[in-house]
């Protein structure tokens, strides 16, 4: 989980110094850098909830099998 922190942590000081820059183009990269930062940390997110749903045996938790059975629309 130290991962999300940071990659949280990275997204908040690219916000912070969009609100900062006078530049309009330097500011919308960081607002972008800070959405890729965030997206990168919800992915991790659920990569390590998808480990822990995996138990040692290799046998895969009830809710993990539910999530992979639903549909996506």
């Amino acid at each position: 989980m130290r991962e999300v922190a940071e990659y949280r942590r990275y997204a908040d000081v690219c916000q912070k110094l969009s609100r900062e820059i006078g530049d309009l183009e330097s500011k919308r990269q960081l607002v972008e850098m800070a959405t890729v930062w965030t997206l990168l940390a919800s992915e991790r997110e659920r990569l390590l909830e998808n480990d822990r749903s995996i138990g040692a045996n290799g046998e895969v938790s009830p809710s993990l099998t539910a999530k992979l059975q639903s549909p996506r629309i």
